[in-house]
């Protein structure tokens, strides 16, 4: 008969289990399966169980809580670039380059000019708007003339920066695994790593982390940003400029 007795006044949900099979010579084989369930959390961090045969104490096992690791799963959002901020403008006159037929009413933001080549190759947004026209202003025709401009970004180092979210979060349980036999004379250790609901098996022992409760953490839904070797919180309101 085993007895299972938890400590470090901890709470065991203790439940065990005779399974038997017949070999191909007839003969009956029987083996006792045994399974503990307890808690540990960040508060009691420690818990042990020990196993007893005929009031024999044959093994002590210790479960110690190092620590709860979260791993982000990306939900990749936009990259972007550092960026320095220029203008760029250039003044024709009627019937002059760019500034033909409807003028500035056939100039949109994502217009390419050749008067703004500087800028063409960066992102940004083109403007026009009309000027003075007329030999008082250097022009032939009378009629008005064109101000073209472009507003650009131009990167101010070679970084590329990832913003991001995090739509799940993989959990990974720490947990020291202590195990001793014959009143100390064995002592085993290990570090386990676990995750939910998949069993870590060793020696003739599974052990499985069923569940994993965690406080409200507001912090998890945030965005990021990364320059691939370091994480921030992304808390701006706007979006950077696109690179």
């Amino acid at each position: 008969l085993v007895v299972t007795n938890g400590c470090r006044n901890i709470d065991v949900l203790h439940q065990q289990a005779t399974i038997c099979a017949f070999a191909p010579n007839g003969s009956k084989q029987c083996m006792l399966e045994a399974m503990e369930v307890f808690k540990l959390n960040s508060f009691k961090k420690t818990a042990c169980i020990r196993l007893f045969y005929n009031e024999t104490l044959i093994k002590e096992l210790q479960f110690q809580w190092k620590q709860l690791r979260l791993t982000c799963v990306q939900e990749d959002l936009l990259f972007t670039r550092n960026t320095v901020q220029k203008v760029i403008d250039s003044k024709r006159c009627a019937h002059s380059g760019s500034c033909v037929e409807q003028k500035c009413a056939s100039i949109n933001a994502s217009t390419i000019l050749p008067e703004l080549e500087q800028g063409n190759g960066y992102p940004g947004i083109t403007r026009c708007v009309e000027s003075c026209g007329g030999p008082g202003c250097g022009c032939f025709y009378l009629s008005s003339g064109c101000l073209f401009y472009r507003i650009f970004n131009v990167p101010a180092d070679e970084k590329i920066y990832k913003i991001f979210k995090c739509y799940q979060w993989n959990e990974n349980f720490h947990v020291e695994f202590t195990s001793i036999t014959g009143y100390g004379q064995r002592i085993k250790k290990k570090v386990l790593s676990l995750k939910p609901t998949i069993p870590f098996r060793m020696d003739n022992m599974m052990i499985t982390l069923n569940t994993v409760t965690m406080p409200p953490t507001p912090e998890l839904s945030s965005t990021f940003i990364t320059d691939g070797s370091e994480i921030a919180i992304w808390r701006h309101g706007n979006s950077p400029t696109l690179i």
